[in-house]
């Protein structure tokens, strides 16, 4: 464990400023469009590399960071749920809609699932269960990197497919990489794009109603110049890389999250 180099509260500000970062990167109309009214609305990219990007995005939101910072290796999903568990900038349970948030996107990645495959590589079909996170972590490894750089998602196939009763080589792992990526992510994370897409908003937006309580509070306007304006820091907040990412957190909540808040369509949410 490294020496403690920032208290509770930087903690808080310098992990949602990360959060905040990856979530703004995800949704991002540059790389995806609302489409619809709500209920119904759905999520298109603009195009299929749109697609590979926002998952690679999406597993480095649920990877382990260092913990040279943080003192934690946490993915920020559980940095966002222990803020929420435990908030330092909450103001009358402003921190709710992040906590109702985060448990829906959390248990539904740790939920098993059952797919029917087919792969015809190693000429195997038959109905497997995942967590939907293995799949998640599995496609967008592979999005990121070439073959020479699978070996550990390889590994995961494997173990996935034994858990399964159905067999199979390392050397067979590695040829069905491509029946895999086709099934899962060509065609099952296209059908969840849309539901992802919403409950990683809802996440984002709840940071933002978490927060506002706190930029009213520290927000002040200068009244001698209309584009000049600053924020007053927490008494706790005191190391510069803290006040920073406080201050870049401020602006996220006065620019406000890039997508409105939308519920997608409810036969984008039953299947796998």
């Amino acid at each position: 464990m490294p020496e403690e180099i920032f208290n509770e509260q930087e903690l808080e500000a310098i992990c949602l400023k990360a959060a905040v970062d990856c979530l703004d990167s995800m949704l991002n109309p540059e790389i995806i469009e609302l489409r619809g009214n709500d209920p119904d609305s759905e999520v298109y990219f603009h195009q299929t590399t749109h697609h590979k990007y926002f998952y690679i995005l999406l597993i480095d939101f649920l990877s382990n960071s260092s913990n040279l910072i943080t003192g934690k290796s946490h993915t920020c999903l559980e940095f966002i749920k222990e803020i929420g568990e435990n908030p330092t900038f909450n103001f009358n349970n402003s921190v709710s809609e992040l906590n109702t948030a985060v448990k829906t996107f959390y248990n539904w990645l740790n939920e098993e699932v059952v797919v029917r495959v087919w792969l015809p590589t190693i000429d195997k079909e038959g109905d497997i269960k995942l967590k939907r996170q293995e799949f998640i972590y599995i496609c967008s490894n592979i999005s990121k990197h070439n073959f020479t750089r699978l070996t550990n998602v390889s590994k995961k196939i494997k173990e996935i497919l034994g858990k399964n009763e159905i067999e199979i080589s390392f050397h067979d792992s590695l040829l069905m990489l491509n029946d895999f990526y086709e099934r899962f992510h060509d065609d099952i994370l296209i059908y969840h794009g849309s539901n992802i897409t919403e409950m990683l908003n809802n996440i984002r937006w709840g940071i933002q109603r978490y927060l506002m309580p706190e930029f009213n509070r520290a927000y002040k306007k200068d009244s001698s110049d209309r584009f000049s304006y600053s924020y007053e820091y927490p008494e706790k907040i005191k190391e510069d890389f803290a006040r920073s990412c406080y201050w870049d957190l401020m602006n996220s909540v006065r620019g406000e999250p890039k997508i409105k808040k939308f519920v997608s369509n409810k036969w984008l949410k039953l299947r796998y």
